[in-house]
């Protein structure tokens, strides 16, 4: 069967390149500093640098909504696909993620200085990413 997996490719070349290990890989968003992707697939949220290595498993997360990368090094993101669902907190370093204590019907979206975290529309951030069925 065929499945997603996501692609890189350098402002100055031509060619993307493939990531190891992002197979399956839905609804990706970067780090702060743009050296990471997190990204959720076969039921975890992961991350793997933009440069390639291994993907890190940060947590279990069903079926999600998409997710957001803070400032303060943590991420926030929806467990479920369920129209509303909680609103769930984990180390960009993986643990087990907490209740950040709302509830959202969209992905969640962090402000540029971690202060607040509020819905934004979940397809904001798939105009950003091209997926591959390769």
């Amino acid at each position: 069967a065929d499945r997603t997996r996501l692609f890189i490719r350098k402002l100055d070349q031509l060619q993307a390149a493939a990531l190891a290990g992002t197979e399956g890989a839905e609804s990706p968003f970067y780090s702060p500093d743009g050296q990471w992707l997190a990204f959720f697939a076969g039921g975890t949220l992961k991350k793997i640098s933009v440069t390639g290595g291994a993907a890190v498993t940060l947590c279990d997360a069903q079926s999600v909504a998409g997710g957001t990368w803070a400032d303060d090094d943590t991420i926030l993101f929806t467990p479920t696909s369920a129209p509303t669902t909680t609103l769930m907190r984990v180390s960009a370093a993986g643990g087990t993620p907490a209740v950040f204590g709302a509830r959202f019907g969209v992905a969640p979206g962090a402000r540029k200085d971690g202060s607040r975290f509020g819905p934004q529309a979940a397809r904001r951030s798939s105009k950003r990413f091209r997926r591959s069925t390769a």
